[in-house]
């Protein structure tokens, strides 16, 4: 389905009521387009939550020890992945489309920013987990906020309280155990995963 968005700009700014709906078309736009990326979603909610759990196993010895070898896996499978479906979305999906636009820019910004800080993190040695743990949960929160805010998906104010629940009960614990890890990776498949799934469902019934 094709949306339209080229109504001239003058006329809206003269006609309030013409303009309420411009945006409000803009909205519903993003909305049924929204399921295009809960593919990255359901990527990354899979890919999150296996690497989490790998980690644990490592740590409570299940495995060998273990860092690197698996996060750099887990990045060099997650970003082509993301960027062949970003390769498969429309090219003017996101022209005159401001929900659609905030959408993809800010899970962009936070994979931008998760990434800076873990090569930033392991190239100094100074990569802390507790710090990683609040970077994340606290930027999944804001992005599922302004996802909810624009595109007129309440359900996902849930999954941003979610993780801003997450972010203030690692803030208060004085320290992290190692249980943390499969919180985490549960987090990342209910509140990361299963919205995809949901985002793509309602992209089968646009």
């Amino acid at each position: 389905m094709t949306d339209k968005f080229d109504a001239d700009d003058g006329n809206r700014a003269a006609n309030p009521a013409g303009d309420l709906a411009f945006i409000r078309a803009m909205m519903d736009a993003g909305r049924r387009r929204a399921g295009i990326d809960g593919a990255h979603m359901i990527i990354w909610g899979i890919i999150l939550a296996v690497a989490f759990f790998l980690q644990y196993a490592s740590v409570v010895g299940r495995l060998p020890v273990l860092f690197l070898e698996i996060w750099v896996p887990a990045f060099i499978i997650g970003f082509p992945l993301s960027f062949w479906i970003g390769r498969k979305t429309p090219g003017g999906a996101e022209r005159g489309n401001i929900a659609l636009a905030a959408y993809s820019t800010v899970w962009l910004s936070v994979g931008v920013v998760m990434g800076l800080y873990m090569i930033a993190g392991i190239s100094t040695g100074h990569f802390d987990g507790r710090d990683a743990t609040m970077l994340a949960s606290a930027l999944f929160g804001t992005a599922y906020f302004v996802v909810a805010k624009v595109t007129q998906l309440n359900w996902m104010y849930a999954c941003a309280a979610g993780w801003w629940l997450f972010f203030f009960q690692v803030i208060v614990q004085s320290h992290l155990d190692r249980e943390i890890l499969l919180q985490m990776a549960g987090a990342c498949l209910v509140l990361i995963l299963l919205p995809g799934l949901v985002l793509r469902r309602m992209a089968g019934k646009a």
